[in-house]
This record gives C-alpha cells, structure tokens and sequence, in this order.
C-alpha cells in the first residue's frame, strides 16, 4: 500500500485499484509555495521504499470578501447611526477600495492584517427619512469587484415647528390707541405634520 510520511493538508492518497494511487486536494492561500511530500511504499510490515517530491502551489487573486451577513437594520433621525462591517482580501498587500450608497452615509476604514473594518458613522437628517438600499462595492483592481446590500430604515423623530421670518412692519415700537399689524411664516419640516396652533403674548395681540 502508498501511505504518507510527510503530506499537506490539503492532500489525500485515493486508491484507484490495481496497485495504483492518485493524489487529490485543493490547495488554499496558506499552502502557497512549496510543499514537500514524501510517499511511503509498504506491505505492512515494512517500509521498502519511499520518494520525496515538491509541489508548488501557485498564488491565484481571490476577491475580497465579507465576514459576516449583512441585515436590514433601522435607525432614527438626528440620532447618530453607527455599524462596523469587516471584509478581508486573503492575498495581502492588495489594497481594497470601498464604495457606499447612498453618499450621505459616511465612513472611515481601520486596517489590521488581512482584515479591514469599515466604519459607518452618521446622523440622519429629516431628508433622509424612508428606506434605503445600502450598497456597499469592494474592489482590489485585481479581482473582480464584490457588491453586497442591506435595507436601512431611517424612522422619523418629530421635529418642533419654527418661526422663519418676521415681516415688516413687525417693528420694536408701537403707538397707543394705533392699530398695529405685522406678519410671520412658520414651518414643520416633518412631512404631513400641521400646525394646529399659533400663540402669541401679550394678549393684546392675536
């Protein structure tokens, strides 16, 4: 019978019958380079003879690739949204360019090794409210580009009212006994809010 002295891994001996063998495995990024693999011939009760060969397994550009799932996650208005996404590229000294959509959501990139986090962090404004696809592209322009989503929610917070403008002749001075008129504008960016009351003080104004 064929045994192993010295084998990868990644290699195994099958017995095709007849006295003859044949080895088969896939190789992965940490069996790169030479392999040395010596071969034991054996009757089973002693070894007659043995042989030493070398295969080199050649480095081939993986693309880069996510380490976890991404999921659909949601988040509020003005309330600061933060999410870590960890992606590697296995071949090392390949830089990884990242790409987000939609554009407001900014990021920052922390390198260690093989791996890189990226760092989501943003508050949402009353503009981004409703639900996005988040697309995030990895390209080491080696390989071909890895794209993958998640739907984001941005619920909306209520926002006060407020007065825009005061409009002439609303003045610091006002004469007894005269009538007095001025103008204001006021807004809710909250879409499908209305305001329902405007209130004023001293109560000799309405």
């Amino acid at each position: 019978s064929l045994t192993r002295v010295t084998l990868g891994s990644w290699l195994e001996i099958e017995s095709l019958g007849g006295n003859r063998y044949k080895l088969i495995g896939t190789p992965d990024v940490a069996d790169v380079g030479v392999n040395i693999v010596k071969l034991s011939v054996s009757d089973e009760r002693v070894t007659v003879d043995s042989k030493e060969l070398k295969i080199t397994v050649v480095e081939v550009n993986n693309a880069p690739e996510f380490k976890a799932v991404l999921e659909a996650e949601a988040s509020q208005e003005d309330t600061l949204y933060q999410k870590d996404i960890i992606v590697s590229d296995n071949e090392g000294g390949e830089s990884i360019t990242v790409s987000i959509e939609p554009e407001w959501l900014v990021f920052s990139e922390t390198d260690e090794g093989p791996l890189k986090t990226i760092q989501i962090a943003v508050t949402p404004t009353n503009d981004n409210v409703g639900v996005h696809t988040v697309t995030i592209t990895l390209d080491d322009s080696v390989a071909e580009a890895v794209v993958r989503s998640y739907q984001l929610e941005i619920t909306q917070d209520n926002d006060a009212p407020v007065i825009e403008e005061l409009t002439d002749p609303i003045g610091s001075e006002v004469t007894e006994d005269k009538r007095y008129e001025g103008a204001l504008k006021v807004s809710d960016v909250d879409s499908g809010d209305a305001i329902t009351k405007v209130s004023v003080v001293p109560a000799w104004l309405s």
